[in-house]
C-alpha cells in the first residue's frame, strides 16, 4: 500500500508525482547511442510514404495556460482527498500505482527492469511506470471505467524496430491478449504511440509538435521523401484511421503530447511538451485527463468541430477483402499504411480543400478512375457471387449473352439467353476470351 502521513490523498498524490528517470540509456555495451542534447538522432525512418489517401493538412497547438487550467480543475474536480476503500493496488485485476511519491507516497516495489537498452525494455518500462499508474488512478476516480485497460499491441509491424504502440481500449471478451484488435468489437478510445528517444530525441519531438503543416501529394512526384516529422505524423495518422481512433499520445518517455484528430481526419490538435518531471500538471496528471478526455468524462477535453467534408469510411469485423469500389474502406487496409501497399485497394485521389465537396456529391465525370485494385481478390469474390445459389437457380434463364436465334439486343425487355454461358463468366476469364484472361494476368 502507499504510505501516506496524512492517508490516502489522491489529489496530494497527484500534485507531487513525478515519473522515474531513465537515466542510463545508451550506457550499455550492446546499447544504443545518447543523442546528444539539442540534436536530432537522424534514425527516425519509417517506412511511411506519401499517398493521396492521407487526408492530414493543418496541426495547431493548443494554448498551454488554457490546458493546465482545465487539468487543475479536472483533477481538483474528480480526485478524492479521501477515498476510503480505494487502494493503491488492485488484488483481483492486479493493477496498482508503480510511481512513488517522495517522501510522503512510497511504493514498495523494487523495479522490475533495468534501464532501457532496447525497443522491448522501452516499451514495458514505459507501460510499467506511467501507464500502469494513470490507468489504476483513472479506475478510482471513475470507476465505470474499469473495463477500459492499456493494452500492448502484440501485432507485427514492419517499423517496430522503431516504433511501438498501445491502445486505452474497453476489454473485449473475445479477444486474446495476443490478437490484433484492428478488428475487434470495439475500437481504441486512445492511441500510446512511443518511439525511445535514440530514435525520437526531444529535438525530434519539438520538430513534431512545432508542426504547422502536413504536405499534400503531389502526383507528379509521388515519391518525395517525407521528413523526420512528416514520416511519424503519417505513421501516427495511417495507425489512428486504421484503428479507428481520434485520439492519441506521442512519447519517448522523456517528453509526452496528447493529441487528437477531427472527425473528418484533416486537422489535429496538440498540446505542447509535457516533460517526464513537470510538476503542475505533472505527466501522470495529464495522462489521466486525456484517457478520460476520450471517454467523455465531464471536465474533460472536447475535440473542437471544424468545417470538413467527413470520409465515409467503412469498418469490417472480419479478415480485410479485396474488391474496387469509390469509397474509401478500412476494411481494406491491413498491416502498415504506405504507397505501395497492395493491400490498400481505395481510389487514388488528391483530398478535397475545405470547401470541397464530400464523397457523395462528388459528380460522375470528376469522380476518379482505380488506378490498381487486387485482382485475384476481386476475381475470388466473383466467383463467390456467381456460385450463389440465388444466382445459380436463374442460370437457365439468364446469361451475359443474347441468344443470336431471339434477335433481341440488350436493351429488350424480355431477353432469350443462349445456354451454356454462366452468368459472370465474362468477368473471370475464360480460354475464349482473350481480353479476360490478359486483365487478370
Amino acid at each position: 500500500m502507499l504510505f501516506s502521513k496524512s492517508g490516502w490523498d489522491l489529489r496530494e498524490y497527484l500534485l507531487t508525482a513525478t515519473l522515474p528517470e531513465i537515466t542510463g540509456v545508451g550506457m550499455g555495451e550492446n546499447g544504443p547511442l545518447i543523442v546528444p542534447g539539442g540534436h536530432k538522432s537522424h534514425a527516425n525512418h519509417l517506412s511511411t510514404r506519401p499517398s493521396p489517401y492521407r487526408l492530414l493538412k493543418s496541426m495547431y497547438v493548443l494554448d498551454y495556460e488554457m490546458l493546465r487550467s482545465s487539468i487543475r480543475a479536472f483533477i481538483g474536480t474528480h480526485a478524492p482527498r479521501h477515498a476510503p476503500g480505494a487502494a493503491d493496488a488492485d488484488p483481483v485485476s492486479k493493477e496498482r500505482v508503480t510511481v512513488s511519491s517522495s517522501p510522503n507516497f512510497i511504493v514498495n516495489l523494487p523495479c522490475p527492469f533495468s534501464d532501457p537498452q532496447c525497443i522491448d525494455d522501452f516499451t514495458s518500462w514505459t507501460h510499467y511506470f506511467p501507464l500502469r499508474t494513470a490507468e489504476r488512478l483513472l479506475h478510482i476516480m471513475f470507476p465505470d471505467t474499469k473495463d477500459h485497460k492499456v493494452k500492448l499491441n502484440y501485432a507485427s509491424d514492419q517499423d517496430e524496430d522503431l516504433f511501438r504502440h498501445m491502445t486505452f481500449s474497453l476489454r473485449d471478451p473475445h479477444q486474446t491478449n495476443s490478437e490484433d484488435e484492428d478488428f475487434a468489437s470495439y475500437p481504441p478510445s486512445l492511441i500510446i504511440a512511443i518511439q525511445p528517444p535514440w530514435i525520437l530525441a526531444p529535438r525530434d519531438l519539438e520538430s513534431f509538435v512545432n508542426s504547422r503543416k502536413f504536405p499534400s501529394f503531389d502526383p507528379d512526384k509521388p515519391n518525395s521523401p517525407f521528413c523526420s516529422k512528416e514520416l511519424l505524423w503519417a505513421k501516427l495518422w495511417d495507425l489512428c484511421v486504421k484503428k479507428r481512433c481520434q485520439w492519441f499520445i506521442v512519447s519517448n518517455y522523456q517528453g509526452w503530447v496528447l493529441g487528437a484528430f477531427s472527425a473528418g481526419w484533416t486537422r489535429a490538435w496538440i498540446t505542447d511538451i509535457i516533460a517526464f518531471d513537470d510538476l503542475r500538471p505533472t505527466a501522470i496528471e495529464t495522462i489521466i485527463f486525456w484517457l478520460a478526455s476520450s471517454l467523455g468524462m465531464p471536465g474533460g477535453f472536447t475535440i473542437p468541430e471544424f468545417p470538413e467534408p467527413v470520409p465515409n469510411f467503412e469498418f469490417a469485423q472480419a479478415t480485410p477483402a479485396a474488391g474496387a469500389g469509390y469509397k474509401r474502406t478500412l476494411s481494406q487496409m491491413s498491416g502498415t499504411l504506405s504507397w505501395d501497399s497492395q493491400e490498400l485497394l481505395e481510389l487514388d485521389y488528391e483530398s478535397p480543400d475545405d470547401d470541397a465537396l464530400s464523397d457523395d456529391t462528388i459528380s460522375d465525370e470528376k469522380r476518379p478512375i482505380p488506378t490498381d485494385f487486387n485482382r485475384i481478390a476481386y476475381k475470388s469474390k466473383v466467383v463467390d457471387w456467381r456460385n450463389d445459389p440465388r444466382i445459380r437457380d436463374c442460370q437457365q434463364k439468364r446469361s451475359v449473352v443474347p441468344s443470336e436465334q431471339s434477335g433481341d439486343s440488350f436493351a429488350s425487355q424480355d431477353h432469350h439467353y443462349a445456354d451454356g454461358v454462366e452468368t459472370g463468366s465474362w468477368m473471370l476469364g475464360n480460354p475464349n476470351n482473350a481480353h479476360a484472361n490478359a486483365y487478370y494476368h
